[in-house]
């Protein structure tokens, strides 16, 4: 399970978290960091692919102004991170942006004169699932095209993404190696004639 909490510095991070049944009771087993060191983290997302990689997706904000994406994999059931890349960066809107009612575009609800709209920009749009050994997302991100009449330049907007981590299994390495080394040979003998 992926959960948020304060480091030791006070800043916002991710954590992959494993329990065990103790009794009754689930009990902690385990705990590492998935979040890089001085970056808030928010929105945690995880799946887990049929060959058993834990794929998650969290959000981070550093001190350069950015959200980054980030998509964080364990192939050895969660006990450690295997590999973390950012798939998207961008800077969020402002306020004054991300309000509809500024840019003359209709309202997502019907305001009331005891409330408003409200601002949504991120968590709308957070989805992570695997499918076999494929996984599937979807994340906020800014617009930056204008095809086929729609417009999303500067518009907060759902950027969908998949992917494998395909690592060939231990056998078929083995296989691959042996064929190498067999046609290299061969041709080396060819050569000797």
């Amino acid at each position: 399970m992926l959960i948020g909490k304060q480091d030791a510095n006070g800043t916002d991070r991710i954590y992959l978290a494993t329990y065990q049944r103790a009794g009754a009771n689930l009990v902690k087993s385990s705990e590492i960091v998935i979040s890089p060191v001085f970056q808030r983290a928010a929105l945690p997302a995880i799946t887990v692919k049929d060959d058993g990689t834990v794929v998650m997706m969290y959000e981070t904000y550093g001190d350069d102004g950015k959200v980054h994406i980030h998509i964080a994999s364990s192939d050895d059931f969660g006990a450690s991170i295997s590999s973390d890349i950012e798939e998207y960066a961008f800077a969020p809107l402002t306020l004054a942006q991300a309000n509809p009612d500024n840019d003359g575009l209709p309202p997502p609800c019907i305001p009331s004169p005891t409330n408003g709209c409200p601002d949504r920009e991120f968590g709308d749009y957070d989805y992570l699932t695997s499918i076999g050994d494929t996984f599937y997302g979807t994340f906020a991100g800014l617009g930056d095209v204008d095809a086929g009449g729609i417009n999303t330049t500067n518009l907060i907007d759902p950027f969908f993404f998949s992917g494998t981590d395909a690592v060939p299994e231990p056998g078929t390495l083995i296989l691959l190696l042996t064929g190498l080394a067999g046609a290299i040979w061969l041709r080396r003998r060819t050569y000797i004639r």
